[in-house]
């Protein structure tokens, strides 16, 4: 069975670190530069350095990088039980956030939406769609619609904590909880709240939006139950 993407990531960094290219307490290069070197997307970079803090072996320091841990006695183990149900915990408070405001987004946007924004709405879509039928990920398109959405909402408030807490959002899009399924029900959902601000329908959009993230909820954090029963 093909190794999780994850699980070869960190076996690419023990091959950095067994060459001594990176050592404790060393700043890990850019994104981007991780991302050429292991032959992979900065999304899945992303993933990884995150499972790296949940296992204490690197510590991000704000405005300055993300740094190997100094504890000599760090292992690079692939994959942690724990730090499985670390994530699925954070996950499930992103999510909870992400209902308390999009709902109410989407019933403003469906009210205050210009015929211009809903062009670009769909073009969104179409995007998506071209994106699933290629087997490419959508992550990307994916958040653009949600901003697009809170934007569209013509609340200033809204809008600015939307934009403020982007990269906690990200990681509800990571690659790997994102398979075809997922994607497939993604955009379906996505068209649903179209239609509603198409309709000019508060109450619809509400009510699509709501739906949308709970199948998220279910899905994401089914496939964090899987992974966890995998690691017992």
């Amino acid at each position: 069975m093909r190794r999780k993407l994850s699980e070869q990531i960190l076996g690419q960094f023990r091959e950095l670190l067994a060459s001594g290219r990176l050592g404790p307490g060393d700043r890990l290069p850019p994104e981007r530069e991780l991302a050429r070197i292991f032959g992979v997307s900065r999304n899945s970079v992303r993933e990884a350095i995150r499972a790296l803090e949940e296992q204490g072996l690197v510590v991000s320091r704000r405005g300055d990088g993300t740094y190997l841990s100094d504890a000599e006695s760090a292992p690079f183990e692939p994959s942690l039980a724990g730090a499985v149900r670390s994530r699925r915990k954070r996950l499930a408070d992103i999510l909870a956030f992400r209902r308390t405001l999009e709902p109410e987004v989407a019933a403003l946007a469906a009210g205050n939406a210009t015929e211009p924004e809903l062009r670009r709405l769909a073009a969104v879509l179409a995007e998506q769609a071209e994106s699933l039928e290629q087997g490419r990920d959508d992550a990307d398109l994916d958040a653009e619609f949600h901003r697009l959405l809170a934007r569209a909402a013509r609340n200033g408030v809204f809008l600015s904590v939307f934009t403020a807490v982007q990269d906690v959002l990200v990681e509800c899009r990571a690659e790997s909880l994102r398979g075809p399924a997922r994607r497939a029900a993604s955009l379906a959902a996505h068209r649903r709240i179209l239609g509603a601000l198409e309709a000019r329908s508060p109450e619809a959009a509400r009510k699509a939006m709501r739906a949308h993230l709970d199948a998220v909820e279910e899905n994401l954090l089914g496939a964090l139950d899987q992974a966890d029963a995998e690691q017992s």
